[in-house]
């Protein structure tokens, strides 16, 4: 906020105005609603399934990418020429003092113990297991391009950095709401395309689209979980997201021992198929209170707030009274009361603390607080 700014609130302050802080007043609307009713309990329960997805996604390479023991196949025909000798080893004639033998990442003719001749798996691999029990298997992602199974997942950790940091801005312009249910969407759609893969590539872009959306998804229900609460109560969703991440892996378990006896597609469908219910979310999700105050549409506010009573069983009036008078109402929306306990009200239209310096949250002045990045930084290695 600028200096002159701060001094107009200052003086606003020295001449009997009370300053109201928008956030501490949802504070009060959402305890006068009860904050722990039906409402707020099943709107929890909703948006933290896409902690599930999250997990499931995050988990599921260790099912669907699988190592699978292997050698190379039996060669067709190897003609190799030594002492000017030509012979075919596959012939496996008694007079040939040489033995072939099938590695997992090579073919290897030797004279007793010593090796004469070494070859990759020209015609392919033998596994163990059916070649679509693994994304592995089924593309021959091992010996010298076992790294490319790893990538999928680095692709994966890449898409969630990218959509943390570009596709949760657009919660601010449009609303979490639509953003929480347009990259929900995206993931339901992206992860069951990875399901329907013909080849690595296209698995590897819905990869990257999976983890671009479900990151985003999952920060933005965070987002709507906490501005649901009360401040005092901000806590209880990472509580229930603690307990809720084992959870989803028991789950992924359960999923991956069920279809073991199936291709690596179906476990991929079945996993994404727990994200289903994100198609009615249009239903049963509101916007945020808190996001509806800040950009002014404050009957849609009230229109929430009586739907969220309603739903509670209380009386909305405390908290429409709490709204009116506070100027958070179409009523009251010039941002002044004169109905206050005789005291001009100067509503704060933002939740920023006025005593900063420093209002512009780019990037760069995020950097420069060097306390909060290095915690940042920690926090990032530690997870």
């Amino acid at each position: 906020m600028k200096s002159e700014d701060i001094s107009a609130l200052e003086r606003l302050k020295s001449n009997g105005c009370v300053q109201i802080d928008q956030g501490e007043v949802i504070d009060k609307v959402f305890n006068a609603l009860k904050w722990n009713g039906f409402y707020q309990t099943s709107r929890t329960a909703i948006l933290l399934l896409s902690l599930v997805n999250i997990a499931l996604t995050a988990a599921s390479v260790v099912f669907i990418g699988k190592p699978v023991d292997h050698k190379c196949r039996r060669l067709q025909s190897l003609n190799i020429t030594i002492q000017d000798v030509s012979y075919d080893f596959t012939l496996n004639r008694s007079s040939i003092p040489y033995e072939i033998s099938y590695t997992q990442c090579s073919v290897d003719v030797r004279n007793g113990s010593d090796l004469v001749f070494t070859s990759s798996c020209r015609d392919g691999y033998d596994y163990t297991e059916s070649m679509t029990s693994s994304f592995v298997a089924e593309w021959d992602l091992v010996c010298n391009e076992e790294s490319f199974s790893d990538i999928s997942q680095t692709v994966l950790v890449v898409g969630e950095m990218f959509g943390c940091l570009f596709l949760t801005r657009f919660a601010d312009r449009y609303g979490r709401k639509v953003s929480f249910i347009v990259t929900s969407l995206l993931f339901l759609a992206a992860n069951m395309t990875c399901a329907f893969s013909p080849d690595f590539i296209f698995y590897l872009v819905f990869r990257f689209i999976t983890g671009l959306s479900v990151a985003c998804s999952q920060q933005l229900s965070y987002i709507m979980m906490i501005e649901m609460m009360p401040t005092e109560h901000r806590a209880l969703p990472e509580k229930l997201s603690s307990f809720l991440w084992p959870v989803s892996l028991l789950c992924l378990c359960l999923v991956a021992y069920l279809t073991k006896e199936l291709s690596w597609h179906y476990t991929q469908l079945c996993l994404s198929m727990f994200a289903i219910y994100v198609i009615f979310l249009w239903w049963i999700t509101d916007e945020s209170i808190r996001w509806l105050c800040a950009v002014k549409r404050y009957k849609e506010v009230e229109k929430l707030v009586k739907k969220i009573a309603r739903i509670n069983r209380v009386d909305p009036q405390d908290a429409l009274d709490l709204l009116r008078t506070n100027g958070l109402s179409p009523l009251e929306s010039n941002g002044v009361d004169r109905d206050y306990n005789n005291k001009e009200v100067l509503i704060s239209p933002t939740m920023i603390d006025v005593h900063s310096s420093h209002p512009d949250k780019k990037l760069s002045v995020f950097i420069k607080n060097r306390n909060l990045f290095k915690v940042t930084v920690v926090s990032c290695y530690s997870w």
